[in-house]
């Protein structure tokens, strides 16, 4: 499936390299085309990590926590690229007239509308979607403890670094305990 995503978007990356190179670097459009180009290689992004990931998790393995962020920047960075493309699409695409006039308006007003509710939400989603992750010593080995911590109870997840971008699922239960609190989060 990511594949199928994957190769429209290489291919547009490619067609729209080559349509920026021809245009002058003052104009509007090549600004579009440039957003347009930022929107390929975002998608090209979350096609990649999903595929990857979907590999490592038949084989007990995820993602460290920083690339899972950067999965999450790249979903909203997405989605603004979207609004501007839409409203800079809306623009070009309508005569000179009071319905773009009109239509102009409409949209920046909805994006002025629309921006921070989404950056509130994705803050929203992003305080309870992130775990931080420590390098601890214990059972006689270096592990990452991935702190989830909830309402009442908090979990600690152990894994085996595998290098600096995956990490292995190990056969130490997880520990769970009372209150909201990362046990491992020292105060320096």
């Amino acid at each position: 499936m990511a594949v199928l995503v994957a190769l429209p978007c290489l291919i547009s990356l490619i067609n729209i390299l080559i349509i920026i190179d021809k245009k002058d670097s003052d104009n509007k459009e090549n600004i579009f085309l440039k957003s347009l180009l930022f929107l390929s290689i975002i998608t090209l992004f979350i096609c990649l990590y999903n595929l990857i990931n979907y590999f490592l998790y038949e084989n007990n393995l995820i993602f460290r926590g920083w690339i899972d962020k950067l999965y999450f920047f790249a979903g909203c960075s997405f989605i603004f690229l979207v609004i501007i493309v839409i409203n800079f699409y809306l623009y070009k695409l309508m005569k000179k007239s009071y319905i773009q006039k009109f239509l102009s308006v409409l949209s920046t007003m909805a994006s002025i509308f629309i921006t921070p509710i989404l950056i509130m939400w994705m803050m929203f989603i992003y305080a309870f979607t992130s775990y931080p992750e420590h390098t601890v010593y214990e059972h006689s080995r270096y592990l990452i403890a991935k702190v989830s911590t909830g309402f009442h109870h908090s979990t600690v997840s152990y894994y085996e670094p595998v290098n600096f971008m995956i990490m292995r699922k190990t056969s130490i239960p997880e520990e769970r305990y009372d209150g909201s609190y990362d046990k491992y989060d020292r105060i320096e």
